[in-house]
């Protein structure tokens, strides 16, 4: 009878789900419903069984309440600890907290008694979640200490990156080499939470420190572990070094990620070596290693920022080919290309192809064009091109009244320049120094 039991539990399971469906909620009528059909079902599932699968459909449809309510009808037949941590996990991962640690205190109060498993779930809900709290989350570990529970390395994985996530690097750096001295439990997660925390502050030496402690400390860093390094100094604009941590990864024989190579290709772009990075892209291309939206994207603005307009018709046609659909950064990055190169009517193109294809662009985008057409001396054509972003519902920032004021000094239209400063504070932009 055994094997049929997963098939009786699916088909329980679309049973309730459908019953679910149809009634809109749950109410007494499901938990007399259980008995019958446990007896109608020959013995081939348990009552508890039943609940556990009206708990689940409950979950999947966020009806959280109604699975609290079938937990604790549940708990008058036995509930086992396993369902009590599956009810536990799904509502830290729907972020429905307060419920989480009621039923966590439930469990605490009449059992089954919570396990480490248990422990790590409910932490994970004060660091990884919206709502984040580390006294509550130390406060369980030192709950498990007085219960002389070990708390395992997932434990303290979780808890040292809440202690990352909330900038308090140093401290989880200080709790990792704690762990190491007294021999606790602690895996790569451990390290890469520490390792991230440094690199996300720019401390990017704190992260090489931590980088070779795991290393001394016998556990061999991950794809993730390299992929943060190499992201971290290619941001600090260390690109000698970001390589060369992708070539000891080689080396240890962990293949890069996608990540750890997108990084490099950033870095070299932001750095002006976009000829590094074309080869770098070319070469990564010829190893069969398929270059994502992202990849596209960041080396398509590197390109039309420093290299020829062919070069960048060239990866732009390549990535429509490879079915990418460039978004509003991608026909930004093209507009600047042509600005740059003072083909202001294609650039103009551009942003009427952007409406054709259902793409609305972005301040950033309209900022390009009003500085090419001041550059120009156009200035009138760029005042009526603000009053076209004022209709489009984008509202002119500080950089972009900044470039008008510019435009208008180069023409000489000083007069022009007052009552423009004096319409630009009345909308609510407050100027700054530069200005």
């Amino acid at each position: 009878m055994q094997p049929f039991l997963p098939r009786r539990i699916r088909e329980i399971r679309c049973f309730m789900q459908s019953i679910v469906d149809y009634c809109g909620s749950a109410g007494p009528e499901l938990f007399e419903l259980a008995p019958i059909l446990v007896s109608n079902l020959g013995g081939s599932m348990t009552l508890l069984q039943v609940h556990a699968t009206v708990i689940r459909v409950f979950v999947e449809l966020s009806m959280f309440e109604d699975a609290l309510l079938t937990y604790i009808e549940a708990k008058k037949v036995g509930v086992e600890l396993q369902l009590c941590n599956f009810l536990l996990k799904c509502l830290v991962e729907r972020n429905q907290i307060m419920s989480a640690r009621s039923l966590f205190d439930d469990m605490n109060t009449s059992g089954p008694s919570p396990n480490v498993y248990s422990y790590s779930v409910l932490m994970s809900a004060y660091t990884h979640g919206d709502r984040l709290c580390l006294e509550e989350a130390f406060e369980l570990l030192c709950e498990m200490e007085m219960k002389g529970m070990k708390p395992n390395a997932v434990t303290y994985g979780t808890y040292l990156y809440g202690l990352c996530r909330t900038r308090h690097v140093s401290s989880a750096w200080n709790f990792l080499q704690m762990l190491c001295q007294r021999g606790y439990p602690r895996n790569s997660y451990c390290y890469n939470a520490v390792i991230h925390g440094f690199c996300h502050e720019d401390q990017v030496q704190k992260a090489m420190e931590v980088f070779d402690g795991m290393k001394k400390g016998g556990f061999i860093p991950d794809a993730h572990s390299y992929s943060i390094l190499v992201d971290g100094l290619c941001k600090q604009g260390d690109l000698l070094a970001g390589y060369d941590v992708l070539v000891e990864m080689v080396r240890n024989g962990i293949a890069p990620t996608l990540v750890s190579y997108t990084s490099l290709l950033h870095g070299l772009c932001r750095a002006g070596k976009v000829e590094l990075a074309f080869d770098l892209f070319r070469r990564l291309k010829e190893q069969g290693v398929k270059h994502d939206h992202i990849v596209y994207s960041i080396f398509l603005d590197g390109c039309c920022q420093h290299l020829d307009l062919e070069v960048v018709y060239d990866l732009w046609n390549n990535m429509v080919h490879h079915n990418f659909i460039p978004d509003a950064y991608n026909y930004t990055s093209l507009i600047y290309a042509f600005c740059r190169h003072s083909y202001l009517k294609e650039a103009l193109g551009v942003f009427e192809l952007m409406f054709e294809k259902g793409i609305s662009p972005n301040i950033v985008t309209c900022t390009i064009l009003v500085d090419s057409f001041s550059k120009e001396g156009m200035i009138d054509e760029a005042l009526l091109f603000l009053d076209k972003v004022r209709h489009l519902g984008i509202v002119p920032n500080l950089c972009m009244y900044r470039v008008i004021i510019n435009g208008l000094c180069k023409v000489n239209k000083c007069d022009d320049v007052w009552a423009f400063f004096a319409d630009m504070i009345k909308r609510g932009c407050v100027p700054d120094t530069f200005i």
